[in-house]
């Protein structure tokens, strides 16, 4: 009888020794099964932590009920086709938001915008002494508004009697509705251009970006117009 290969052997041993491992090893006990009570269930319910899709309990006041409403709104909003809707409409208006904002504010209009009326006049008066300058009283103006703490106003009646006395003189040709950027181009090249478009950015700053003026900014700035106004008449 021949006698089998060594490596045959050694496989036959290693399969024995697996189906001995596992017949040897433990059977596992079963798995308790375990019942939550119903009245648990219920606890668990009526606990804010484990609310997820069920409706709020009885007891919630309005103003909850009126903030998980809005969230679940949110949630339906931002969710599945409908965001994909609302976001590829936002990917095209908001760049066009942007982009109109941008050209109005180069082409000097946003002092039309829809957006404006109303505001740009702290002091609450309806006339509005830019549809004509030639019938401003502008030295009470300014002192009302200097004696009344608006500084905002007191800029822009500045500004306003500097545009008077160029048209005055010659310098501009004075329409309402011509924009800043109009009356700069027309004193172009001129010995005043560097100042009045100095004195032009000011007024842009204060009245069009609404920056806040107190006091002392007001006293810093109302020099360059008396100067400028000084220097016109001469």
């Amino acid at each position: 009888m021949r006698t089998l290969p060594a490596a045959l052997l050694f496989l036959i041993t290693l399969l024995l020794c697996e189906v001995n491992m596992i017949w040897a090893a433990p059977v596992p006990a079963p798995v308790e099964r375990r019942e939550i009570q119903s009245k648990k269930i219920d606890a668990f319910r009526n606990q804010r932590a484990f609310r997820y899709t069920q409706p709020p309990p009885g007891g919630t006041d309005l103003w909850e009920r009126i903030w998980l409403w809005l969230l679940r709104q949110a949630d339906k909003l931002f969710s599945g086709r409908r965001a994909t809707q609302v976001f590829d409409v936002m990917k095209w208006l908001l760049p066009a938001i942007i982009l109109g904002y941008a050209v109005m504010r180069i082409a000097g209009m946003e002092h039309v915008a829809p957006w404006r009326k109303g505001r740009n006049s702290s002091s609450g008066q309806e006339t509005n002494p830019a549809e004509n300058i030639h019938a401003v009283d502008f030295e009470s103006g300014i002192s009302k508004a200097e004696s009344d703490g608006r500084y905002r106003d007191a800029v822009r009646l500045q500004y306003l009697k500097t545009l008077k006395l160029l048209a005055d003189t010659g310098r501009i040709n004075w329409k309402p509705d011509k924009t800043n950027a109009d009356f700069a181009a027309e004193v172009a090249g001129t010995s005043i251009d560097t100042e009045f478009s100095s004195l032009t950015y000011i007024y842009e700053c204060v009245w069009y970006g609404e920056l806040p003026v107190n006091v002392d900014a007001y006293t810093k700035i109302k020099p360059g117009f008396l100067g400028f106004r000084e220097q016109l008449k001469s």
